[in-house]
């Protein structure tokens, strides 16, 4: 039979056990809200960087036609290849 001293010994070494099992799983946990966190964050991040080159596509699309636009309609273009 054990001795009420090693059942006590047992139950504290049980118990310590199961307490930094709690705190593993808990620090775990918060590291994994962390991770999820910063993936939404980038996430983010990259749906902006994705709109602001959408838009700065946009704007350079436009200022090419634009200028091309001009210089046909003005015939700057044959000057410019006449050397006139």
């Amino acid at each position: 039979m054990k001795r009420k001293h090693d059942v006590q010994s047992s139950q504290r070494l049980y118990n310590c056990m199961v307490m930094q099992l709690k705190s593993v799983l808990m620090s775990s946990y918060d590291l994994e809200v962390k991770v999820v966190e910063l993936h939404q964050a980038k996430l983010d991040v990259l749906r902006r960087v994705s709109e602001d080159e959408q838009i700065l596509n946009s704007i350079w699309q436009r200022k090419r036609r634009w200028i091309g636009h001009v210089l046909r309609h003005n015939g700057l273009c044959m000057k410019l290849l006449k050397a006139e």
